[in-house]
Protein backbone atom coordinates (compact mmCIF):
# COMPACT_ATOMS: atom_id res chain seq x y z
CA UNK A 1 0.00 0.00 0.00
CA UNK A 2 1.29 3.08 -1.33
CA UNK A 3 2.03 5.98 1.15
CA UNK A 4 -0.45 8.21 -0.51
CA UNK A 5 -3.10 6.19 -0.19
CA UNK A 6 -2.23 5.62 3.54
CA UNK A 7 -2.54 9.09 3.84
CA UNK A 8 -6.35 10.00 2.10
CA UNK A 9 -7.10 6.63 4.03
CA UNK A 10 -6.01 8.60 7.47
CA UNK A 11 -6.92 11.92 6.31
CA UNK A 12 -10.78 10.34 5.17
CA UNK A 13 -11.04 8.43 8.57
CA UNK A 14 -9.76 11.81 10.58
CA UNK A 15 -12.49 14.18 8.44
CA UNK A 16 -15.10 11.50 8.95
CA UNK A 17 -14.58 11.51 13.01
CA UNK A 18 -14.84 15.00 13.35
CA UNK A 19 -18.16 14.93 11.11
CA UNK A 20 -19.71 12.91 13.43
CA UNK A 21 -18.14 13.82 16.65
CA UNK A 22 -19.21 17.65 15.76
CA UNK A 23 -22.89 16.71 15.16
CA UNK A 24 -23.19 14.38 18.51
CA UNK A 25 -21.30 17.47 20.09
CA UNK A 26 -23.87 20.46 19.18
CA UNK A 27 -27.25 17.93 19.25
CA UNK A 28 -26.12 16.94 22.55
CA UNK A 29 -24.97 19.73 24.33
CA UNK A 30 -28.06 22.27 23.19
CA UNK A 31 -30.28 19.22 23.79
CA UNK A 32 -32.34 20.05 21.34
CA UNK A 33 -35.60 17.99 20.42
CA UNK A 34 -35.70 15.32 18.35
CA UNK A 35 -31.90 14.84 18.81
CA UNK A 36 -31.43 11.89 16.55
CA UNK A 37 -32.89 13.90 13.68
CA UNK A 38 -30.81 17.07 13.75
CA UNK A 39 -27.94 14.52 14.29
CA UNK A 40 -28.34 12.85 11.12
CA UNK A 41 -29.01 15.98 9.46
CA UNK A 42 -25.86 17.79 10.22
CA UNK A 43 -24.30 14.95 9.64
CA UNK A 44 -26.01 15.03 5.56
CA UNK A 45 -25.23 18.66 5.51
CA UNK A 46 -21.11 18.02 6.32
CA UNK A 47 -20.92 14.77 3.50
CA UNK A 48 -22.90 16.32 1.04
CA UNK A 49 -20.41 19.00 0.88
CA UNK A 50 -17.84 16.69 1.05
CA UNK A 51 -18.73 14.29 -1.57
CA UNK A 52 -19.39 17.56 -4.06
CA UNK A 53 -16.20 18.53 -3.40
CA UNK A 54 -14.76 15.53 -4.20
CA UNK A 55 -16.70 15.37 -7.49
CA UNK A 56 -15.40 18.80 -8.29
CA UNK A 57 -11.67 17.77 -7.52
CA UNK A 58 -12.20 14.72 -9.81
CA UNK A 59 -13.97 16.17 -12.43
CA UNK A 60 -11.59 19.75 -12.72
CA UNK A 61 -10.12 19.46 -15.99
CA UNK A 62 -13.20 18.37 -17.08
CA UNK A 63 -15.33 21.08 -15.54
CA UNK A 64 -13.12 23.53 -16.76
CA UNK A 65 -14.67 26.00 -19.13
CA UNK A 66 -18.21 24.99 -18.05
CA UNK A 67 -21.00 26.91 -16.97
CA UNK A 68 -20.74 24.60 -13.53
CA UNK A 69 -17.15 25.18 -13.07
CA UNK A 70 -17.42 28.35 -10.72
CA UNK A 71 -20.21 26.96 -8.77
CA UNK A 72 -18.45 23.70 -8.43
CA UNK A 73 -15.22 25.75 -7.41
CA UNK A 74 -16.98 28.13 -5.06
CA UNK A 75 -18.37 24.65 -3.95
CA UNK A 76 -15.24 23.38 -2.49
CA UNK A 77 -13.55 26.72 -1.57
CA UNK A 78 -17.00 27.10 1.05
CA UNK A 79 -16.45 22.99 2.58
CA UNK A 80 -12.82 23.54 3.07
CA UNK A 81 -13.84 26.34 5.25
CA UNK A 82 -16.80 24.95 6.60
CA UNK A 83 -14.62 21.74 7.36
CA UNK A 84 -11.78 24.09 8.91
CA UNK A 85 -14.27 26.12 10.65
CA UNK A 86 -16.04 23.19 12.56
CA UNK A 87 -12.69 21.51 13.27
CA UNK A 88 -12.04 24.74 15.32
CA UNK A 89 -15.90 24.42 16.61
CA UNK A 90 -15.43 20.81 17.86
CA UNK A 91 -11.94 21.70 19.51
CA UNK A 92 -14.22 24.51 21.61
CA UNK A 93 -16.88 22.59 22.27
CA UNK A 94 -15.25 20.17 24.84
CA UNK A 95 -14.18 22.32 27.07
CA UNK A 96 -17.22 24.17 26.95
CA UNK A 97 -18.90 20.78 27.32
CA UNK A 98 -17.11 20.07 30.64
CA UNK A 99 -17.69 24.23 31.68
CA UNK A 100 -21.25 22.99 31.37
CA UNK A 101 -21.20 20.13 33.25
CA UNK A 102 -19.68 22.13 36.06
CA UNK A 103 -21.91 24.38 36.06
CA UNK A 104 -25.09 22.40 35.96
CA UNK A 105 -23.35 20.78 38.73
CA UNK A 106 -22.81 23.45 40.69
CA UNK A 107 -26.76 24.59 39.95
CA UNK A 108 -28.28 22.39 41.49
CA UNK A 109 -27.85 24.38 44.82
CA UNK A 110 -29.38 26.80 43.09
CA UNK A 111 -33.94 27.30 42.25
CA UNK A 112 -35.33 25.99 38.97
CA UNK A 113 -35.62 29.34 37.88
CA UNK A 114 -32.26 30.25 38.19
CA UNK A 115 -30.84 26.71 36.94
CA UNK A 116 -33.24 27.10 34.04
CA UNK A 117 -31.63 30.46 33.04
CA UNK A 118 -28.19 29.18 32.92
CA UNK A 119 -28.60 26.68 30.91
CA UNK A 120 -30.61 28.29 27.92
CA UNK A 121 -27.82 30.98 28.35
CA UNK A 122 -25.38 27.63 28.16
CA UNK A 123 -26.98 26.67 25.17
CA UNK A 124 -27.13 29.61 23.13
CA UNK A 125 -23.42 29.92 23.84
CA UNK A 126 -22.73 26.75 22.44
CA UNK A 127 -25.45 27.20 19.51
CA UNK A 128 -22.91 30.47 18.54
CA UNK A 129 -19.62 28.47 18.79
CA UNK A 130 -19.89 26.45 15.39
CA UNK A 131 -22.11 29.15 13.32
CA UNK A 132 -19.23 31.46 14.27
CA UNK A 133 -16.44 29.57 13.72
CA UNK A 134 -18.11 27.35 10.30
CA UNK A 135 -18.86 30.75 8.93
CA UNK A 136 -15.95 32.14 9.69
CA UNK A 137 -13.98 29.40 7.79
CA UNK A 138 -16.45 29.59 4.90
CA UNK A 139 -15.32 33.91 4.95
CA UNK A 140 -11.94 33.30 5.53
CA UNK A 141 -11.87 30.43 2.45
CA UNK A 142 -12.99 32.79 -0.33
CA UNK A 143 -11.35 35.46 1.36
CA UNK A 144 -7.95 33.52 1.22
CA UNK A 145 -8.94 32.55 -2.29
CA UNK A 146 -8.86 35.84 -3.80
CA UNK A 147 -6.69 37.75 -1.87
CA UNK A 148 -3.40 38.46 -3.57
CA UNK A 149 -0.72 40.37 -2.35
CA UNK A 150 2.67 41.83 -4.03
CA UNK A 151 5.58 42.27 -1.24
CA UNK A 152 8.08 44.86 -1.84
CA UNK A 153 11.18 43.96 0.20
CA UNK A 154 14.35 45.98 -0.87
CA UNK A 155 18.37 43.62 0.08
CA UNK A 156 20.33 45.80 1.62
CA UNK A 157 23.91 45.80 1.66
CA UNK A 158 26.70 47.81 2.06
CA UNK A 159 28.40 46.81 -0.64
CA UNK A 160 27.11 44.69 -3.79
CA UNK A 161 28.72 43.51 -7.41
CA UNK A 162 27.92 46.11 -9.99
CA UNK A 163 25.33 43.18 -11.59
CA UNK A 164 23.45 43.48 -8.55
CA UNK A 165 23.22 46.75 -8.10
CA UNK A 166 19.11 47.82 -8.24
CA UNK A 167 18.87 44.33 -9.83
CA UNK A 168 14.87 43.47 -9.35
CA UNK A 169 13.99 39.18 -8.44
CA UNK A 170 11.00 38.62 -8.31
CA UNK A 171 9.38 35.10 -6.73
CA UNK A 172 6.75 33.37 -6.32
CA UNK A 173 6.26 29.98 -4.59
CA UNK A 174 3.51 27.20 -3.78
CA UNK A 175 1.56 27.92 -6.35
CA UNK A 176 -0.26 24.82 -6.45
CA UNK A 177 -1.65 24.58 -9.91
CA UNK A 178 -4.69 22.58 -9.47
CA UNK A 179 -8.17 23.01 -7.67
CA UNK A 180 -7.68 26.20 -5.79
CA UNK A 181 -5.19 27.66 -8.32
CA UNK A 182 -6.02 27.23 -11.67
CA UNK A 183 -3.87 28.21 -15.00
CA UNK A 184 -6.60 31.18 -15.14
CA UNK A 185 -4.98 32.32 -11.78
CA UNK A 186 -1.85 31.44 -13.09
CA UNK A 187 -2.03 34.02 -15.66
CA UNK A 188 -2.77 36.70 -13.23
CA UNK A 189 -0.08 35.77 -10.70
CA UNK A 190 2.34 35.97 -14.28
CA UNK A 191 0.93 39.25 -15.37
CA UNK A 192 1.28 40.66 -11.95
CA UNK A 193 5.04 39.78 -11.79
CA UNK A 194 5.45 41.14 -15.54
CA UNK A 195 3.71 44.37 -14.24
CA UNK A 196 6.62 45.10 -11.61
CA UNK A 197 9.20 44.76 -14.71
CA UNK A 198 11.83 42.41 -12.39
CA UNK A 199 14.84 41.17 -13.93
CA UNK A 200 14.22 37.62 -13.22
CA UNK A 201 11.57 35.50 -11.75
CA UNK A 202 12.59 32.21 -9.18
CA UNK A 203 10.13 29.89 -8.71
CA UNK A 204 10.95 27.82 -5.23
CA UNK A 205 9.18 24.39 -5.39
CA UNK A 206 5.51 23.13 -5.50
CA UNK A 207 4.44 24.34 -8.34
CA UNK A 208 1.91 21.89 -10.16
CA UNK A 209 -0.92 19.89 -7.94
CA UNK A 210 -2.99 18.59 -11.02
CA UNK A 211 -0.58 17.08 -13.93
CA UNK A 212 -3.67 17.10 -16.08
CA UNK A 213 -2.32 21.11 -16.04
CA UNK A 214 1.35 20.08 -16.66
CA UNK A 215 1.16 20.66 -20.53
CA UNK A 216 -0.68 23.66 -20.77
CA UNK A 217 1.64 24.89 -17.72
CA UNK A 218 4.87 24.94 -19.80
CA UNK A 219 3.23 26.21 -22.99
CA UNK A 220 2.70 29.00 -20.45
CA UNK A 221 5.63 29.31 -19.14
CA UNK A 222 7.89 29.16 -22.10
CA UNK A 223 5.64 32.18 -22.97
CA UNK A 224 6.59 33.96 -20.31
CA UNK A 225 10.47 33.03 -20.27
CA UNK A 226 11.24 35.70 -22.94
CA UNK A 227 9.47 38.57 -21.63
CA UNK A 228 12.02 38.86 -18.26
CA UNK A 229 14.95 39.65 -18.96
CA UNK A 230 16.94 36.93 -17.54
CA UNK A 231 14.68 34.42 -17.64
CA UNK A 232 13.08 32.45 -15.03
CA UNK A 233 14.45 29.60 -12.52
CA UNK A 234 13.52 26.74 -10.81
CA UNK A 235 13.78 24.48 -8.16
CA UNK A 236 11.70 20.97 -6.78
CA UNK A 237 9.35 21.44 -3.71
CA UNK A 238 7.75 18.29 -2.35
CA UNK A 239 4.89 18.05 -4.04
CA UNK A 240 6.89 17.36 -7.18
CA UNK A 241 7.64 14.49 -5.87
CA UNK A 242 4.58 13.01 -4.12
CA UNK A 243 3.29 14.12 -7.52
CA UNK A 244 5.09 12.44 -10.05
CA UNK A 245 9.11 13.71 -10.59
CA UNK A 246 10.06 11.82 -13.47
CA UNK A 247 6.75 13.30 -15.53
CA UNK A 248 7.41 17.02 -14.27
CA UNK A 249 11.12 16.88 -14.84
CA UNK A 250 10.74 15.19 -18.55
CA UNK A 251 8.08 18.19 -19.24
CA UNK A 252 10.31 21.23 -17.38
CA UNK A 253 13.44 20.08 -19.14
CA UNK A 254 11.90 20.28 -22.54
CA UNK A 255 11.09 24.29 -22.18
CA UNK A 256 13.66 27.05 -21.75
CA UNK A 257 12.71 27.88 -17.76
CA UNK A 258 16.26 26.79 -15.84
CA UNK A 259 15.67 24.03 -13.36
CA UNK A 260 18.35 23.52 -10.61
CA UNK A 261 19.00 20.79 -8.89
CA UNK A 262 22.34 20.70 -6.19
CA UNK A 263 23.64 23.00 -9.02
CA UNK A 264 24.51 26.60 -9.68
CA UNK A 265 24.66 28.87 -12.23
CA UNK A 266 27.41 32.18 -12.76
CA UNK A 267 25.22 35.31 -13.49
CA UNK A 268 28.17 37.62 -13.48
CA UNK A 269 32.20 37.20 -13.69
CA UNK A 270 34.70 39.34 -12.21
CA UNK A 271 36.21 40.14 -9.13
CA UNK A 272 33.27 39.54 -7.46
CA UNK A 273 30.79 37.20 -9.03
CA UNK A 274 27.19 36.73 -8.55
CA UNK A 275 26.45 33.31 -8.51
CA UNK A 276 22.51 31.59 -7.78
CA UNK A 277 21.84 28.14 -5.95
CA UNK A 278 19.41 25.94 -5.87
CA UNK A 279 19.02 22.71 -4.06
CA UNK A 280 16.73 19.91 -4.26
CA UNK A 281 14.05 19.52 -1.12
CA UNK A 282 15.10 17.79 1.56
CA UNK A 283 13.24 14.78 3.32
CA UNK A 284 15.66 14.21 6.14
CA UNK A 285 14.63 16.33 9.33
CA UNK A 286 18.34 15.37 11.03
CA UNK A 287 19.95 18.13 8.42
CA UNK A 288 22.48 15.57 7.67
CA UNK A 289 20.96 15.56 3.65
CA UNK A 290 20.53 19.08 3.74
CA UNK A 291 24.11 19.78 4.16
CA UNK A 292 25.00 17.60 1.25
CA UNK A 293 22.70 18.84 -1.18
CA UNK A 294 23.80 22.51 -0.10
CA UNK A 295 27.62 21.25 -1.07
CA UNK A 296 27.11 19.68 -3.89
CA UNK A 297 25.33 23.11 -4.78
CA UNK A 298 28.53 25.46 -4.08
CA UNK A 299 30.70 22.57 -5.43
CA UNK A 300 31.62 24.99 -8.16
CA UNK A 301 30.74 28.57 -6.58
CA UNK A 302 34.21 30.30 -5.99
CA UNK A 303 34.69 31.37 -1.69
CA UNK A 304 34.75 35.17 -2.71
CA UNK A 305 31.09 35.34 -4.73
CA UNK A 306 28.07 36.48 -4.20
CA UNK A 307 25.70 33.55 -3.80
CA UNK A 308 21.93 33.38 -3.72
CA UNK A 309 20.53 30.33 -2.93
CA UNK A 310 17.12 28.92 -3.55
CA UNK A 311 15.94 25.97 -1.22
CA UNK A 312 12.31 25.25 -0.73
CA UNK A 313 12.46 24.19 2.46
CA UNK A 314 13.00 26.88 5.25
CA UNK A 315 15.39 25.27 7.10
CA UNK A 316 17.81 25.53 4.59
CA UNK A 317 18.18 29.18 5.79
CA UNK A 318 20.01 28.05 9.06
CA UNK A 319 22.90 26.10 6.72
CA UNK A 320 23.01 29.09 4.04
CA UNK A 321 23.96 31.31 7.43
CA UNK A 322 26.24 28.87 8.55
CA UNK A 323 28.17 28.88 4.66
CA UNK A 324 28.15 33.04 4.60
CA UNK A 325 25.33 32.79 1.37
CA UNK A 326 23.88 36.12 1.20
CA UNK A 327 20.48 35.23 0.13
CA UNK A 328 18.35 32.29 0.66
CA UNK A 329 14.76 32.48 -0.35
CA UNK A 330 12.69 29.95 0.86
CA UNK A 331 8.63 28.76 0.67
CA UNK A 332 7.00 25.63 1.61
CA UNK A 333 5.14 26.84 4.66
CA UNK A 334 2.52 28.99 2.85
CA UNK A 335 3.44 31.38 5.97
CA UNK A 336 1.49 29.02 7.98
CA UNK A 337 -1.47 30.25 6.29
CA UNK A 338 -3.58 30.84 9.88
CA UNK A 339 -1.48 33.30 11.99
CA UNK A 340 -2.87 34.79 15.12
CA UNK A 341 -0.80 37.03 17.09
CA UNK A 342 2.45 36.31 14.82
CA UNK A 343 2.10 32.03 15.61
CA UNK A 344 1.20 29.82 12.97
CA UNK A 345 -2.09 27.76 13.90
CA UNK A 346 -0.94 25.20 11.37
CA UNK A 347 1.63 23.27 12.23
CA UNK A 348 5.01 23.87 9.88
CA UNK A 349 8.22 22.42 11.48
CA UNK A 350 10.47 24.84 11.14
CA UNK A 351 11.31 27.96 12.77
CA UNK A 352 11.94 29.79 9.79
CA UNK A 353 7.73 29.84 8.68
CA UNK A 354 6.89 33.26 7.65
CA UNK A 355 8.75 36.90 6.20
CA UNK A 356 12.06 38.14 6.47
CA UNK A 357 15.10 36.42 8.85
CA UNK A 358 18.43 37.80 9.15
CA UNK A 359 22.10 36.82 10.56
CA UNK A 360 23.96 40.12 10.42
CA UNK A 361 24.73 41.36 6.65
CA UNK A 362 22.63 37.92 5.37
CA UNK A 363 19.04 37.49 4.89
CA UNK A 364 16.37 34.28 4.45
CA UNK A 365 12.82 35.45 3.10
CA UNK A 366 9.97 32.81 3.43
CA UNK A 367 7.32 33.24 1.19
CA UNK A 368 3.57 32.87 2.20
CA UNK A 369 2.75 31.03 -0.85
CA UNK A 370 1.45 32.23 -3.97
CA UNK A 371 -0.70 29.88 -4.02
CA UNK A 372 -2.08 27.26 -2.17
CA UNK A 373 -3.69 23.32 -1.85
CA UNK A 374 -6.64 24.43 0.70
CA UNK A 375 -7.58 27.87 0.84
CA UNK A 376 -8.17 28.92 4.21
CA UNK A 377 -5.96 31.69 5.18
CA UNK A 378 -5.72 34.39 8.03
CA UNK A 379 -3.34 37.19 8.82
CA UNK A 380 -1.83 35.81 5.65
CA UNK A 381 -2.24 36.58 2.45
CA UNK A 382 -1.01 34.89 -0.90
CA UNK A 383 2.45 36.55 -2.01
CA UNK A 384 4.67 37.41 -5.14
CA UNK A 385 7.61 39.16 -3.64
CA UNK A 386 9.89 41.63 -5.27
CA UNK A 387 13.69 42.25 -4.28
CA UNK A 388 15.33 45.11 -4.70
CA UNK A 389 19.13 45.15 -4.32
CA UNK A 390 20.47 48.16 -2.60
CA UNK A 391 23.68 49.93 -1.36
CA UNK A 392 23.65 51.59 1.42
CA UNK A 393 23.64 51.56 5.51
CA UNK A 394 22.48 48.15 6.88
CA UNK A 395 20.56 48.43 9.81
CA UNK A 396 21.08 46.35 12.84
CA UNK A 397 19.27 43.46 13.45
Amino acid sequence: MSARLIFFIITTIIIFLIVFANSYLIVRLTKMKRRSAWFWRLVLLQITAIVGTTYYQMAQVQLLGTSMYEFWRAWATGTYGLLMGLGVGFAILIPLGIVMAAVNWRAKKTTAEEQDSRRQFLRKAIWAVPAVTAGGGVVRAYEGAKELQVNHIDLVFRSLPEYLKDYKLAQISDVHIGPFIDLRDFDKITQAVLNEKPDRLVITGDLIDDLDFLNPLCGRLEELFPKIPDGIDYILGNHEYFKNLPLVLEAFSSISMRMHRNSSLRLSGGSWPVYLAGVEYSFDRSGEQREVYLQEALANIPSEAFTILLAHHPDFIENAFAHNISVTLSGHTHGGQIVVGGTPLVPVGTKYFKGEYRDGDKYGYVNNGTGHWFPVRYNCPREITIFTFKEGKVSKV
